[in-house]
C-alpha cells in the first residue's frame, strides 16, 4: 500500500510517497568512478530525504562544495542531478 503526503514549500505544495527507500541522514563515500570523473575516495556525500525526494550536500578531493536534488523510486534507486564546484 503506498500513502501520500503533502509538504508545503516555498509556496509550492509537494506531494510525495513515503513506502519508497530512505536515506535521510546517511552518508556516503564513492569507492570508483569513471576515468574522467571528478568524485574520489575522498568525496562525501550526505543525504537528506523527505518521502521520495532526496537532496545531498557533497565536498572532499577535488570538489570543494557540491549538492544534488532528486526522486527516490520504490526500488530505491536515485534519479538526480549534481551540482559540483571545484
Amino acid at each position: 500500500m503506498t500513502f501520500h503526503k503533502s509538504l508545503k514549500c516555498l509556496g509550492l505544495l509537494l506531494i510525495y510517497k513515503t513506502d519508497t527507500m530512505n536515506y535521510n541522514g546517511k552518508t556516503f563515500r564513492p569507492i570508483s568512478n569513471t576515468e574522467n570523473g571528478e568524485t574520489s575516495n575522498e568525496t562525501l556525500f550526505h543525504y537528506k530525504q523527505v518521502g521520495n525526494i532526496l537532496t545531498s550536500e557533497y565536498a572532499g578531493g577535488k570538489i570543494k562544495y557540491g549538492h544534488l536534488i532528486g526522486l527516490v523510486d520504490d526500488a530505491g534507486n536515485i534519479e538526480n542531478g549534481l551540482s559540483p564546484s571545484k
